[in-house]
């Protein structure tokens, strides 16, 4: 059995529904990256006074985009939990429906970790890159803002699940993470901490994007995934699903290039900037 968190109240709050429909997409794409199938959710809707119009309006929305997905995918919510009037005189809180999902694994002995395993392993990015940056943590972390919240397209994500579960139960995938808050960059990031091991990238150029849009889209339905030497082929195929060769792991920093090195950092700085920021805050 698998279970799963997925909240993202920044993409709600600008387009409820489509974030809605991201919510459903990240609790997928947990499950899926350690190798479980999705079998049923629950939630917790957190939002401000219904009796407010705007208020209504951004939990049916929310509500309507959750339920699209989950509809099409066939995963039931038999339970769950609404929690209204969230808000003081002067402000609501930010509109927050929470995913719990579990899920199913066939052979628990074929779950992986997102921790990167193997000098040498071959990295390879899962699923579309898009440039809606709408709610991301990048544009919260440098003052941006964009209306354009990244949509959910149910086949692509159906497909991608697909792959990156038939990967890990047939021991091609070693490691995995799912793509969500900070991008690729930070998933990547993370996966160096875990492992204590460097890795080198070149982001695929061929998506059009901006570098910085590259590195810390939050566009849905996307994995990263270190490959098991030998069984590359192994991978499963769709061709709605696209799989980029990224770069391998090895060394003790994290190097991103684009043309040119645009990151070159070692994995304990990373690991410091990870661990530290919560102790500090806690005093």
């Amino acid at each position: 059995l698998a279970i799963a968190a997925a909240s993202n109240p920044f993409a709600v709050g600008i387009d409820p529904y489509r974030g809605g429909k991201m919510c459903v997409d990240e609790a997928c794409r947990n499950l899926a990256s350690v190798g479980a199938r999705a079998h049923s959710f629950t939630d917790c809707l957190n939002f401000g006074n219904p009796e407010k119009p705007d208020r209504l309006w951004l939990f049916k929305e929310a509500v309507r985009g959750m339920g699209e997905v989950a509809g099409a995918l066939r995963i039931p919510i038999p339970s769950g939990n609404v929690s209204f009037y969230n808000e003081t005189p002067h402000a609501s809180v930010l509109p927050t429906p929470t995913i719990l999902a579990s899920g199913i694994v066939r052979d628990i002995r074929k779950c992986v970790t997102s921790d990167l395993k193997t000098e040498g392993g071959t990295l390879a990015l899962i699923g579309t890159t898009g440039p809606e940056m709408g709610g991301s943590e990048y544009y919260r972390t440098i003052g941006g803002f964009s209306a354009r919240v990244p949509d959910v397209d149910v086949g692509a994500l159906r497909a991608g699940m697909d792959v990156v579960i038939g990967g890990i139960e047939r021991s091609a995938i070693v490691s995995c993470h799912d793509i969500s808050d900070g991008g690729l960059a930070t998933a990547l990031a993370e996966m160096c901490i875990g492992g204590d091991v460097g890795a080198e990238i070149e982001l695929p150029r061929r998506e059009g994007l901006r570098t910085d849009t590259r590195l810390f889209s939050e566009s849905p339905s996307r994995w990263l995934v270190e490959l098991r030497k030998g069984k590359e082929k192994q991978l499963p195929k769709d061709r709605r699903v696209k799989v980029v060769k990224l770069g391998q792991v090895g060394g003790s920093s994290l190097v991103i290039r684009s043309g040119r090195k645009v990151i070159d950092t070692e994995v304990r700085k990373l690991a410091k900037a990870f661990d530290e920021p919560l102790w500090k805050v806690m005093g």
